[in-house]
């Protein structure tokens, strides 16, 4: 990373509106001047609210599906403090792949700066929007944003880091985990509390939006962001007051090819697509992961595998979902839309070898012993679904 002296970071990265009133140039912190580097946060795990200060090594299955924290080859970094509550919304374009139009974000990669005085180390708290599409310069479609609850899915990130205990600026990179039943989406378009679709159109590009809002003061996301930015991104981004309000559409200045906000963006491989209850919470308590074996093969395999079950793996044609709650599970197959009978996973991972072209749905369970599970022997868990679309 290479950082450029404060005057030319000052004079080339301060945004620009193009639309509306400029807020108080004071918003726009540039942290060249004190040569901060962001530090690694740790692993935001939304399933269970812990941020784990390791990194994480357990993402399998996941592709990279957007990527604007690439290497700053020119420009100095800036982040932007927009006042407690404020949305700053960015945008890119996801690439279409494999069969369907749908996309699922299993994870992202943020980083932010800030000044705000943290004795604790851990009282911090980031609210992170996704938008199925923006326009630029204005904003989710529909006149949607956080204040009117217009986005996909929003989530709200506690005990993170800010500054030092004197109010030092400080940068962080966080990673944050949706998996066991936080992607975005998580339920199918079929379900009742399904949200929306992810959906892509690249040949249209058609863009997709991400917010950042921050809850206390002195604490915004790193922009300027430079070299070939995220596909789709543009040089701007567009700002909402606490209320919802449009403040104006913001520029990065003569950054080129472009500038933007920093993230990633993980999903599942493509076809692939993990759902949860609309009954339970979301909560499973099996982990069930997917990897392709093929071209119409796939792996699962119990991520967090118990030696005292056994784990059986059963598919269908259809989804359900029904909650049981003396058991605390929901049944996401539908048991008449010729399922198959559950498939004993040794060691908890199992390959189904090629299918006919066509949309499955699998549910691991899991039995005290090795009996399969029925209605007369019901498991005593279950993972979240998994919708996999084979050609």
């Amino acid at each position: 990373m290479i950082l450029i002296p404060l005057m030319l970071a000052l004079a080339a990265s301060f945004p620009v509106p193009q639309q509306g009133p400029r807020p108080d140039q004071s918003s726009f912190r540039p942290v060249v001047e004190k040569g901060v580097q962001p530090k690694y946060a740790g692993v935001y795990r939304m399933a269970t609210g812990e941020l784990l200060p390791q990194k994480t090594s357990s993402r399998s299955s996941v592709e990279l599906l957007f990527n604007n924290r690439l290497s700053i080859t020119y420009y100095g970094i800036l982040y932007i403090a927009a006042g407690p509550g404020q949305e700053l919304v960015d945008e890119g374009i996801f690439r279409d792949r494999g069969l369907s139009s749908l996309e699922q974000i299993q994870g992202f990669e943020i980083s932010y700066c800030s000044s705000k005085p943290d004795p604790t180390g851990n009282s911090g708290e980031i609210t992170i929007c996704f938008y199925d599409e923006t326009i630029v310069c204005q904003g989710p479609v529909g006149g949607g944003n956080y204040a009117n609850a217009g986005y996909l899915c929003a989530y709200d990130l506690v005990g993170l880091p800010l500054g030092s205990p004197n109010g030092v600026t400080q940068c962080w990179t966080l990673d944050v985990d949706l998996r066991q039943g936080w992607e975005c989406p998580s339920e199918l378009a079929s379900q009742t509390c399904s949200g929306g679709s992810l959906t892509t159109d690249e040949a249209a590009g058609k863009q997709f939006g991400w917010s950042f809002i921050a809850k206390q003061e002195n604490t915004g996301p790193i922009g300027a962001v430079c070299s070939d930015t995220g596909y789709g991104a543009d040089n701007s981004f567009v700002w909402f007051d606490d209320l919802g309000s449009y403040i104006g559409c913001f520029w990065f200045g003569s950054c080129l090819p472009s500038c933007s906000f920093a993230i990633k963006i993980f999903g599942y491989d493509a076809d692939s697509k993990a759902y949860r209850s609309c009954s339970d919470g979301g909560f499973q308590d099996i982990q069930l992961d997917s990897a392709p074996a093929g071209p119409s093969s796939r792996t699962f395999t119990i991520l967090n595998p118990d030696p005292q079950r056994e784990y059986w793996l059963i598919g269908s044609l259809g989804a359900s979902d029904r909650y049981f709650a003396g058991q605390g599970y929901s049944l996401l197959l539908d048991p008449l839309a010729s399922s198959s009978p559950p498939i004993w996973m040794p060691a908890g991972t199992l390959t189904i070898p090629s299918l006919p072209s066509g949309i499955y749905h699998f549910q691991a369970a899991a039995t005290s012993g090795l009996q399969a599970p029925s209605f007369s022997n019901p498991p005593t868990s279950m993972s979240h679904g998994w919708q996999e679309q084979f050609p």
